[in-house]
């Protein structure tokens, strides 16, 4: 079975810089110095994101306190999804939109809409 070497959270407006999700590591997104986000309506604590490169998903937690959104579903603090190769979620509801991509992209039959 192969195994993604890299994964990143990549910014849809392209004026964020990839951020880097390390194998099995947290990474919290919100407003600060890693996403360059001033806005006072995301928390500096906002999403917690842990990519699993051997499955091709990651983990998002919303941990702030206004709600976020993930492949079009409102979530709330504490709440928990997984997405996988392509999929987006953005850190309020219809800002901040994110794509999640590993790399090498996983096997087709993997990728969503597929199989």
């Amino acid at each position: 079975m192969s195994k993604a070497l890299t994964c990143y959270a990549r910014d849809i407006s392209e004026t964020i810089p990839d951020i880097h999700l390390p194998d099995l590591e947290r990474v919290t997104l919100g407003r600060g110095p890693l996403t360059k986000i001033r806005d006072h309506k995301l928390s500096r604590e906002q999403i917690s994101l842990v990519a699993n490169y051997e499955d091709y998903s990651i983990r998002l937690e919303v941990v702030g306190g206004n709600p976020s959104e993930a492949r079009g579903f409102l979530l709330r603090n504490g709440e928990v999804t997984y997405l996988k190769h392509k999929e987006s979620f953005k850190l309020l509801p219809h800002s901040y939109k994110f794509m999640c991509l590993f790399t090498p992209a996983p096997p087709e039959s993997d990728e969503p809409g597929q199989g």
